[in-house]
């Protein structure tokens, strides 16, 4: 490389060729001029860079911060492929191994993944917007109108070791393909029932207040304060 008085003057960009991840340093060589490999440079930065490869840009600027030194840093710069399309509307756009991450003009950042099924996670600053995405499961949180959504294509599950509180300023509603299936030692329902459709009770009825509008059929006894009531009519 250069002489070493001329090289502490100047900063210069260099390609990464080996990434030693137990020491936070990579090899480089410099992007420009005949200087060969340089190995053991020590990356000032949040995160490594990846070693260059036919798709991935990967480049650092490698210099000394005083004369003092006795080997370079690098300082990573961020993967500055960027699509042609989506350049005009971006302001930072970084790859990792698989994952990307940037951020837009309007104000979204998102991170998601390059490989495999895509997993995102997006906010949306114009409307106070976070979602959470992969290919068959979708979690919004939307701050504009403070609702919750979430979709999935298979099972969703909320085991609580604790309980469970629902509480709905407007209406609740429940709707099943096959069947509901509620399981607990006592249910109180204080409230008005309507059913649409059969009632079949297995176990003993016991009526507190004004009798049914309608007629009850019944395969054993049915009984009031005067006593057995299924063989006689009124």
């Amino acid at each position: 490389m250069e002489h070493p008085a001329e090289s502490k003057r100047e900063w210069y960009a260099a390609t990464v060729l080996t990434v030693h991840r137990d020491a936070w340093e990579i090899d480089v060589r410099a992007l420009y001029g005949s200087a060969g490999r340089i190995r053991r440079v020590k990356v000032l930065g949040p995160f490594l860079p990846e070693p260059e490869t036919d798709v991935l840009d990967s480049k650092v600027v490698v210099g000394w911060l005083d004369s003092y030194q006795q080997s370079p840093v690098a300082i990573p710069i961020h993967n500055t492929m960027v699509p042609d399309a989506e350049k005009a509307n971006h302001v930072f756009w970084s790859q990792h191994l698989a994952y990307l991450i940037r951020i837009t003009r309007d104000g979204q950042l998102e991170i998601r993944n390059t490989k495999g099924p895509l997993l995102q996670v997006r906010v949306l600053e114009a409307d106070g917007v976070v979602r959470l995405d992969t290919p068959k499961t979708h979690l919004v949180l939307k701050d504009a109108d403070g609702s919750i959504e979430v979709q999935c294509e298979g099972d969703a599950k909320l085991d609580a070791g604790g309980d469970v509180d629902v509480t709905a300023g407007g209406s609740l509603s429940a709707k099943a393909a096959v069947e509901v299936d509620v399981e607990a030692p006592i249910m109180r329902i204080k409230a008005q029932v309507f059913i649409d459709g059969g009632l079949t009770v297995n176990g003993n009825i016991a009526a507190v207040g004004a009798p049914p509008n309608g007629n009850i059929t019944a395969s054993g006894a049915v009984t009031d304060t005067t006593g057995n009531t299924n063989h006689h009519s009124h």
